[in-house]
């Protein structure tokens, strides 16, 4: 992963954090590892033909948005 994307990435999910947005339970860290590791599994089910191309942004972006998302029960 290019270090300024990941710092880049990093940047706003503090700034999530921070203000409200984005879950505080796990670390910028883990959530940026999780992000880019999403991002390499969906290349993978579609070069291997397992997610269809035109299903991918959706799919990866439903999947991004539920793990960086604050749940309503945190508080």
């Amino acid at each position: 992963m290019a270090e300024g994307t990941a710092e880049a990435v990093a940047e706003l999910l503090h700034r999530g954090q921070q203000d409200g947005t984005f879950r505080s339970d796990l670390s910028v860290s883990w959530l940026v590892a999780c992000c880019f590791a999403l991002i390499h599994g969906c290349r993978n089910q579609v070069t291997t033909g397992r997610l269809a191309q035109e299903d991918a942004e959706r799919v990866l972006a439903s999947t991004i948005k539920d793990l960086v998302l604050r749940r309503k029960e945190e508080t």
